[in-house]
Parts: structure tokens; C-alpha cells; sequence
């Protein structure tokens, strides 16, 4: 573990914003006094009434240099944009979503923000090498963003993430986990919830973790010590 980060104005990126997961990250963003500042990449304005929070309008997630003179100076990078597999079955749209995406989102911060900690969403079962396609192009995505060169990237790998509250069009996979969540959360290595992510994520940066993996019991673990 790096020492702590003592920042009591920490610069946050959140890309994902709209998702279970960003959702939750964003939340604990706007409540934590020790974030001075959010800036959302995001397709459409969420409409959110917050002095500390910015956003850039994002047609193209494969060209963001139109963006990256708003990107610079900034302590961490929150990227929790994704799609589930079940959502999009053709194997180059997935990958364009879960690597292009990513890959230009880090080089685009790599030249802007060049002391900026790169924190990605990848899942539990990420590996190269897997028969399963998520989970590899997630691997190949990992493996591209660690040979980048940047400050510092953080890979996350939680299990069913539960969201905060009600999502509408939710897959069935989705439903059924919602079902089995209260059963599953017993088991730290199975879920975690979508503010649980967020405290973690937070509690990663303020301990100044800049590498490495971090599974669902992991995610747990920050999440109990983040202390606002």
C-alpha cells in the first residue's frame, strides 16, 4: 500500500456516470468534502444541480481530443463505462465499447492529466486467456491499459453490483440478481452494492493506491473503512 493521500481537494474524472455502477461512484463523489471537483464525460446531460460538478458532452468516445483541454490537472479518473454482454452480442461492437473506449479515455488523460491514476472497471473472471468473451477482451483491456504508461492504473473486479435504487430496462440476468442479492451479500465475494464501489474507490485513492487488482472481498473491505 502507497501512503495515504492527505489531498483535501481531490480532481475527479467519472466516465460511466449513467451506469449502476457510476451512479454509485458519483454519489459518494458529490457527498465527500475531500472532492473539490467532478467533471462527467457523458452522451447526454444528467441535469444534476451541484457547484462541484461539471460535464462534457461526449458524441464520440473514440475522439476525445475535442475534450482534452477540460481534462487537465486532475487527480483520478473514475471509468465505469461498459455494456454487459447481454446487451451487445456482436464481439467487435463489445470490444470498441469495453477496449477502444477505454484505451482512448487513458491515453486521452495520459498527455492532459499526466499524474493522474487511471481506476477501471473490469469484473470478476477477467482473464486473457478465457473461453468467455467478456472476460477476455476485459483481460486484453487490463493488459493494453498497464503497458500505457500511466501514473498509476487500478483494476476492479467485483461480482453483481446491486444498484442503489430502481433501474428501469433491466436485463432478466439483471432482475435475478436483484432477487438473490440480499442471499448473496452474505458472501463478501460474491456482490457488492453500486455505493459500496463508490466508497471503495474513494477509500483506494485517499489510502493512495495507484496499482494492482482489487477483487469483490477486497471492495468489501475498503468500503468499511472509508470514513467520510
Amino acid at each position: 500500500m502507497n501512503e495515504p493521500n492527505q489531498s483535501t481537494s481531490l480532481r475527479v474524472v467519472v466516465f460511466g456516470a449513467t451506469g449502476t455502477a457510476g451512479s454509485g461512484v458519483l454519489t459518494q463523489c458529490r457527498a465527500d468534502s475531500r472532492v473539490s471537483e467532478v467533471v462527467l464525460v457523458t452522451r447526454r446531460q444528467l441535469g444534476i444541480d451541484d457547484p462541484k460538478l461539471r460535464e462534457l458532452i461526449c458524441q464520440n468516445f473514440l475522439d476525445l481530443e475535442p475534450l482534452a483541454e477540460h481534462l487537465a490537472g486532475f487527480d483520478v479518473c473514475f471509468y465505469c463505462l461498459g455494456v454487459s454482454q447481454a446487451k451487445v452480442r456482436d464481439l467487435a461492437k463489445y470490444r470498441e465499447i469495453t477496449y477502444d473506449y477505454a484505451l482512448t479515455a487513458a491515453r486521452t488523460l495520459l498527455r492532459s492529466s499526466s499524474r493522474c491514476t487511471f481506476h477501471f472497471l473490469s469484473g470478476q473472471g477477467t482473464n486473457t486467456r478465457s473461453r468467455v468473451m467478456w472476460a477476455r477482451i476485459k483481460g486484453e483491456t487490463e493488459q493494453a491499459l498497464q503497458e500505457l504508461g500511466l501514473a498509476g492504473v487500478v483494476f476492479w473486479r467485483p461480482g453483481y453490483i446491486h444498484p442503489d435504487g430502481p433501474r428501469h430496462g433491466r436485463q432478466f440476468v439483471e432482475r435475478l440478481g436483484g432477487l438473490l442479492y440480499p442471499l448473496f451479500h452474505r458472501f463478501p465475494a460474491l456482490t457488492v452494492s453500486a455505493s459500496e464501489l463508490g466508497r471503495a474507490m474513494l477509500q483506494a485513492t485517499i489510502e493512495g493506491k495507484t496499482d494492482g487488482v482489487i477483487e469483490n472481498r477486497d471492495i468489501r473491505a475498503l468500503a468499511e473503512r472509508y470514513q467520510p
